[in-house]
């Protein structure tokens, strides 16, 4: 079980270190919005993956693995979702230029909005999907099952939030 858990978290770090579309959208939050809306964005990430645990336990991600146009659903949204809003920062409405200064409008955004964009930037990932489905399960062992899909779901969860 030591040796599982301790490969497991090797594994996690290595996951945790190769940017994905969540880091890319932190830094973001945080290079235009300042560090409160990145800390913001990361928990709403952070709730995404354990809305992405709980449907590992519940066996939601194996019907999305099984039944392939839901899985290319999630895909789709996934792209359309990361496509969105490099669009809307290319043809801002204010007349600033992509990288020029914060205006005033986008100073003040509320922290709901930076959350949501988190979870539903993780919601959206078929990477993590794949996790859950293809990569936590080697590790675990047949007598213990569920717990152990929960504490290791959960400890990727917040390995990715501490990486922060």
């Amino acid at each position: 079980m030591f040796e599982r858990a301790l490969s497991f978290a090797a594994l996690v770090v290595v996951l945790t270190a190769i940017p994905g579309p969540a880091v890319v959208l932190i830094m973001k939050s945080s290079v235009l919005h300042g560090r409160r809306s990145a800390v913001t964005t990361a928990l709403g990430v952070f709730s995404g993956d354990m809305i992405w645990v709980t449907a590992s336990l519940t066996g939601l991600t194996a019907i999305l693995v099984a039944y392939r146009p839901a899985f290319e659903g999630l895909r789709f949204a996934g792209a359309a979702y990361l496509v969105y809003p490099g669009l809307r920062l290319l043809f801002r409405r204010d007349g600033s230029a992509a990288g020029s200064e914060i205006s005033p409008r986008t100073a003040g955004r509320t922290g709901r909005k930076a959350f949501g964009e988190g979870a539903l930037c993780e919601l959206s990932n078929p990477k993590t999907l794949i996790v859950f489905t293809g990569v936590i399960p080697p590790f675990m062992s047949s007598s213990l099952g569920v717990a152990e899909l929960a504490v290791f779901g959960g400890a990727l969860a917040i390995e990715g939030l501490r990486s922060v």
